[in-house]
C-alpha cells in the first residue's frame, strides 16, 4: 500500500446509530470515498437492525472492526484494504484506541482521554499520552478526537485576550496538556 494513494479519514460521529437514522453516514462515506475511515465515539451498545444493516453493507465492501462498548466511548474502523493487523487497545478499559498496520504505515486511531471539568481528570490524560508515546514507531500515523488544543492557530479566540486566558483553565487548552502534546 502506498499511502500517497489511499485517502485515510477520521470522524468522531457523536453516536453512530444517530448518523446512520440521519443516513449522514453513508452520504460522509459516499462523498469522501475513504479507503480507510476510523470512527471515534460510536456509543454503540447494542445492536439495532440499522446498525445491522450497516455493518452488513461495510463488510460487504471490506473489512469493518468495532468495539461495541456501552456508554459513551466505542471505536470502529472500515478500510477497503486488508490490514497486516489490527487491534483494540483499552489500557483504561475505555475501548479508545485502535491501531492497524498496513505494509508500509502503522495508524494509532484514538478517542482520546479528556482532562476533565476543572482538569479533575488531568492526570489521566498525562498517563493516555504517556501510554500512547509507547505505541509510536516508525512511520506511524496518530489521528482521531486527540481532545487537545495543540496550536494557538487551533483555536478560535486570539492570543492576550480575557477569552483565551480563560480557555487555558479549560479541558485540552491548558498549558499543561499542549506541552505533553508536543513532547509525544
Amino acid at each position: 500500500m502506498l499511502l500517497k494513494n489511499v485517502k485515510i479519514m477520521s470522524y468522531n460521529v457523536i453516536s453512530l446509530r444517530s448518523m446512520i437514522k440521519k443516513d449522514s453516514i453513508e452520504s460522509l462515506i459516499n462523498q469522501y470515498q475513504p479507503d480507510v475511515l476510523f470512527l471515534q465515539e460510536t456509543h454503540v451498545n447494542e445492536m439495532t437492525q440499522p446498525l445491522i444493516d450497516f455493518v452488513a453493507f461495510m463488510r460487504n465492501e471490506g473489512y469493518l472492526y468495532f468495539d461495541f462498548n456501552p456508554g459513551e466511548f466505542g471505536t470502529g474502523f472500515f478500510s477497503k484494504i486488508k490490514p497486516l493487523t489490527w487491534e483494540l487497545l483499552s489500557p483504561f478499559n475505555q475501548g479508545r484506541i485502535i491501531t492497524v498496520t498496513f505494509s508500509d504505515v502503522f495508524i494509532i486511531a484514538v478517542y482520546a482521554q479528556n482532562a476533565g471539568k476543572g482538569l479533575k481528570r488531568l492526570d489521566k490524560k498525562l498517563e493516555w499520552t504517556k501510554y500512547i508515546s509507547s505505541l509510536v514507531r516508525p512511520n506511524t500515523l496518530y489521528m482521531g478526537d486527540l481532545n487537545v488544543i495543540h496550536k494557538d492557530i487551533d483555536i478560535w479566540s486570539k492570543p492576550c485576550t480575557p477569552q483565551f486566558r480563560a480557555l487555558q483553565k479549560e479541558p485540552g487548552m491548558s498549558p499543561v496538556e499542549r506541552l505533553d502534546f508536543d513532547e509525544m
